[in-house]
């Protein structure tokens, strides 16, 4: 039997390469339509990877939400994917790539290029990807799949404005035990160095470790949560219970001193999610545990 090729040898190769990083396991894909929004001037798809999509309902607020696709309501041929807030820190774009060098890459630092808003919404940014900020530390990664824009007289026969999304949360890393007496979790990688609410670089502190699904029920301590990103009075780390009591975080000293008096300036009926540890110095100057 004649022995394979080099040309075949190399095909076969350049496939396993291929496939082993063509596309991780759990890439899912979403196909967001505008809906009409609060006003007559827009037309918005809101979505959020925790709970999938969020009603838009004219006059309304919405609830939470991850991303958003905005178009011009009586002209859908030129639209744009934003965060949760109009200004930087939510979106971070990667360039025209394929699953199989995406796969590969680290999610965003603090130094890392952000920008407000993927636009326009044109053609060539089909096989466009971004990361998504979803949480402190937390970080979903978006290629564009495809695009379908609307203009005036489209609308009129029926046509919706849309994007094609395919998306992956990547797995957490293995947090590095720490050499001291109470196996801390180094939990830093998750955080953020530099707060980008407050422009101050953020402190270590060492924190009780929560495990479980946890989340804040009330909008209102929800959105303290956003508005403040780094208080990091604990650490919540999922659902795989580790033997390590406390975890070293970044914690922002403003973020906490802020959300702080605002939680305690809410109705009791709001504080759905439990009462914050009290005496916590929010100078982070008190002693490690």
């Amino acid at each position: 039997m004649r022995s394979p090729s080099r040309a075949l040898l190399a095909a076969i190769l350049a496939a396993v390469l291929a496939a082993s990083c063509a596309a991780p396991a759990g890439v899912a894909r979403v196909r967001l339509e505008c809906q009409p929004a609060w006003l007559d001037s827009m037309a918005l798809a809101l979505w959020s990877f925790d709970d999938g999509p969020v009603a838009v309902v004219p006059g309304a607020a919405p609830g939470r939400f991850d991303l958003m696709l905005y178009y011009d309501a009586d002209d859908c041929t030129d639209g744009a994917l934003l965060g949760p807030e109009e200004r930087i820190g939510h979106l971070f774009p990667v360039g025209d790539l394929p699953w199989e060098e995406l796969c590969r890459l680290e999610p965003p630092t603090a130094s890392s290029a952000s920008v407000i808003a993927i636009h326009p919404l044109t053609a060539d940014r089909v096989g466009e990807a971004f990361w998504v900020r979803v949480g402190a530390g937390e970080f979903v990664l978006v290629r564009i799949r495809s695009i379908r824009g609307a203009s005036p007289a489209e609308r009129l026969g029926g046509a919706v404005a849309g994007v094609e999304l395919e998306w992956w949360r990547p797995p957490g890393p293995d947090f590095a035990l720490r050499d001291d007496p109470d196996h801390t979790l180094d939990a830093r990688p998750m955080g953020e160095e530099t707060c980008r609410v407050h422009r101050r670089p953020c402190l270590e502190d060492w924190v009780d470790t929560r495990y479980g699904l946890i989340r804040p029920i009330s909008d209102q301590v929800g959105e303290l949560w956003r508005r403040y990103p780094n208080v990091n009075d604990d650490y919540l780390a999922g659902c795989i219970v580790r033997p390590q009591p406390k975890a070293l975080v970044y914690a922002c000293p403003d973020c906490r001193v802020e959300f702080f008096a605002e939680f305690e300036a809410l109705p009791e009926q709001a504080k759905t999610w439990g009462t914050p540890p009290r005496g916590r110095d929010p100078r982070l100057d008190r002693e490690r545990p």
